[in-house]
């Protein structure tokens, strides 16, 4: 579920949405279980998107502490599908 929560992110120019749109299928509580352990991963960073609150992805960050590791995860997960 976090990997799914962060390629669509990944896959957002902006790189940021509201929870809402992030995942699918889960309860509310469990959603934020995920995106507490995102955050405190340093992968996601919480940010008002609109009216809602949303997250946007900490590429630079995770690029700069894994070099090519988003971009290898992002295309594992394109030939999956």
């Amino acid at each position: 579920m976090r990997l799914e929560m962060v390629r669509r992110l990944a896959a957002d120019p902006v790189g940021e949405a509201p929870c809402s749109s992030l995942y699918e299928d889960l309860n509310k509580s469990t959603a934020t279980h995920h995106f507490k352990i995102l955050v405190e991963a340093g992968v996601l960073h919480p940010v008002m998107v609109g009216p809602s609150r949303g997250h946007r992805l900490r590429r630079d960050a995770l690029q700069q502490a894994a070099p090519g590791l988003l971009d290898a995860l992002m295309g594992a997960l394109a030939r999956q599908d």
